[in-house]
């Protein structure tokens, strides 16, 4: 292994913060949503369907699919509320959400270089990152390639700007269906990073934090 490729939300940093929390709760009140957990559940599971769907002519950035989906919970569950204070919350998370703890571990010593490959938009993770004195080799977007994970169009760029084969690198992430499939789309191996245990998955190697990770170089 040359170098390692590496998930955002998910992976090195939590879906968690003041603004998400704020952006669920109002979303949940103000609709006909039983609880958060549903409320979570309904909007993670139709951003992955968006993102499926832009691709190339068709490509709208994080912020496109938010606007998006906030428009689609009004009209599929009344949503009443300021949309774009919204997104400026889902833009928090984005900025400032706390990472794993095993993240800083994992950075300070891994031997290897690390790209981070995201569907969020580079500078959001960048500034995160920096922030959290999180220096990767570099930020790899979605938004580079006019495509999301699982295509595999942003991991071959990601290949293209290491200047290494798929042989040689090895992608981590928390997503069976973004990130494990994705890498193997693009001819990659990888590692999935399953916290909690709960993978049902037999055609993968698991984790349970990253600093496991580092005893597979």
């Amino acid at each position: 292994m040359k170098a390692v490729l590496m998930d955002y939300t998910g992976t090195i940093i939590r879906q968690a913060g003041p603004e998400i929390e704020e952006m669920i709760y109002r979303v949940t009140k103000n609709t006909d949503f039983q609880s958060v957990r549903e409320a979570m559940e309904y909007w993670f599971k139709n951003l992955n369907e968006l993102e499926c769907k832009c691709f190339g002519e068709n490509y709208a950035d994080e912020d496109a699919l938010c606007l998006r989906l906030l428009d689609l919970c009004k009209k599929e569950h009344g949503l009443q509320e300021d949309h774009e204070a919204l997104h400026r919350l889902n833009q928090g998370l984005w900025r400032n959400a706390p990472l794993y703890d095993d993240a800083p571990y994992f950075f300070d010593n891994c031997e290897l270089p690390i790209y981070v490959i995201t569907n969020n938009s580079k500078w959001y993770v960048s500034e995160n990152l920096r922030n959290k004195g999180i220096f990767p080799a570099e930020i790899i977007s979605a938004d580079d390639v006019k495509s999301y994970k699982p295509h595999p169009e942003i991991f071959l760029y990601a290949l293209k700007k290491a200047g290494l084969a798929p042989e040689e690198v090895v992608h981590v992430g928390d997503s069976y269906y973004s990130d494990v499939l994705g890498a193997k789309n693009a001819g990659i191996s990888a590692i999935l990073v399953d916290r909690e245990g709960k993978d049902i998955h037999e055609d993968c190697r698991k984790v349970s934090s990253l600093a496991d990770v580092l005893k597979l170089q």
